[in-house]
């Protein structure tokens, strides 16, 4: 399959890390499947909703998903979304 001008992109954000794989269906599913990541690990939600989800979880009155607003986990934090990745179609 021929390889679309794009790539895997990991990005860290306040509420957790994610790898971003943006493209074509097929090309998508064929990335998947090479880096060996089951498509039910993965999900389509905006950084909107995942932080809204997020502070829905924690409890957090964050406004902004930020790092200002958000501080790293402590152990004692409750835990970040350890969502594989969030391809996008």
């Amino acid at each position: 399959m021929p390889i679309p001008s794009r790539h895997p992109r990991p990005r860290r954000d306040p509420i957790g890390d994610y790898a971003e794989i943006e493209g074509p269906p097929a090309w998508i599913d064929h990335t998947l499947a090479r880096l060996g990541i089951d498509p039910a690990t993965c999900h389509t939600d905006s950084y909107g909703r995942l932080f809204l989800d997020w502070k829905e979880r924690t409890g957090s009155s964050a406004e902004n998903l930020t790092f200002d607003e958000i501080p790293p986990p402590t152990s004692s934090s409750l835990p970040r979304s350890n969502a594989p990745l969030r391809p996008r179609r």
